[in-house]
């Protein structure tokens, strides 16, 4: 699901700056045991997928309410405006079954 642009704002990888330390650091999804983002969602569209170990969206089910942009501990979740829904904050998305991306 890549965008077809060059164009930093709508990465799906966002680089965290420590200025200070003058660290950037590109974060994507931990796949935190415990995932906030999933606990979050209001509507169940993000879900565990236990055969494969993975935190999922399902981009039929997202309702676009960002809850879980505020609750990645990480900063790895996105918002996209022009599609109107979560970026997946890895590079390489996967489809699963139809239009269940992963996550990590």
């Amino acid at each position: 699901m890549h965008d077809g642009v060059s164009n930093p704002s709508r990465s799906r990888i966002k680089v965290i700056k420590w200025e200070a330390e003058g660290l950037y650091i590109p974060m994507s999804c931990q796949q935190c045991q415990d995932a906030p983002c999933m606990n979050v969602c209001p509507v169940k569209a993000i879900s565990r997928d236990e055969d494969l170990a993975r935190v999922m969206v399902d981009y039929d089910v997202c309702i676009g309410c960002r809850a879980c942009v505020s609750a990645c501990p990480f900063g790895a979740m996105s918002f996209n405006v022009i599609d109107k829904n979560i970026n997946d904050p890895e590079f390489a998305l996967k489809t699963v079954q139809s239009p269940t991306n992963l996550l990590g």
